[in-house]
């Protein structure tokens, strides 16, 4: 009888040896398949309704919506909804932009007219920034606090004051007038001691000279890295700047961006 074909050998072990290669490529896939799901599920951003309820929510007070920003109102979004991307509240939104109406929805829903942003800014000093008096009116009526300090120690009427705009600054003096220096000069009646900062952001002119002659560090620094000298410049302090140069102040010191006294007087058109 013929013998049947035997297979040859080389065909076995080609498929021997290649088992080892399949099952690695198969574990391969399957790590490589755990790895974009895990990416999936934990780092990319799944937004739910109310996220996106409240994003666009956040859009018609920017856009001026009244009748969107009811909508929402009604659907139970908070009026103290904020803005993810900058922490701004509906309601500082409605401030900076001058919505009357719109702030009024918010108010009227319970949003707090001292919000906070995250460097410690008010609807309130936006609205006086701005020049907005009629929004300055309707946030001191909802009982927004005038003396509310932000991150860097300064209220409403500092605001107001630094960048010129007169109706609101005219507003704010009558309810957060600058602090006399009888009210902060004893150190007894106050527990913190009145500083050199506390004097220029009141234009304390007194209180700067009595300072002054206690000998109080001239070339001393803030968190935004300014000098008194550089806060007077800013703040168009005249008298306090003349009596910042007598006491040796440095005009050559520089903020952490090195600007000088000298350029903070060409910025802000201080030429005397």
């Amino acid at each position: 009888m013929t013998e049947p074909p035997k297979t040859p050998r080389n065909f076995w072990s080609a498929v021997i040896f290649s088992l080892p290669f399949w099952l690695a490529a198969f574990l391969i896939l399957i790590i490589l398949g755990g790895s974009v799901i895990y990416y999936v599920y934990y780092y990319i951003p799944t937004t739910t309704t109310e996220e996106r309820l409240q994003a666009n929510f956040i859009r018609a007070v920017v856009d001026g919506d009244t009748d969107k920003v009811k909508l929402y109102l009604k659907a139970g979004i908070l009026a103290g909804s904020s803005d993810t991307a900058t922490g701004r509240s509906a309601l500082h939104l409605a401030a900076e932009l001058n919505h009357l109406e719109i702030a009024q929805l918010l108010l009227e829903n319970y949003a707090n007219p001292d919000i906070s942003d995250r460097q410690g800014t008010t609807p309130l000093m936006l609205a006086a920034e701005k020049n907005h008096a009629a929004m300055v009116e309707l946030l001191l009526r909802a009982k927004a606090d005038p003396e509310h300090r932000d991150g860097k120690g300064e209220r409403a009427l500092d605001y107001a004051r630094r960048s010129g705009a007169q109706a609101t600054h005219a507003i704010l003096l009558k309810v957060s007038p600058p602090l006399k220096p009888q009210e902060i000069k004893p150190a007894e009646k106050k527990k913190t001691p009145a500083t050199i900062w506390d004097a220029i952001h009141n234009l304390q002119e007194e209180l700067l000279r009595e300072l002054l002659a206690q000998k109080v560090a001239v070339n001393q620094r803030n968190t935004r890295g300014l000098t008194p000298l550089h806060l007077a410049v800013e703040y168009q302090f005249t008298a306090g700047i003349k009596m910042l140069l007598e006491a040796q102040a440095d005009v050559n010191a520089r903020t952490y961006r090195g600007r000088t006294a000298l350029h903070f007087a060409a910025y802000y058109g201080n030429t005397q």
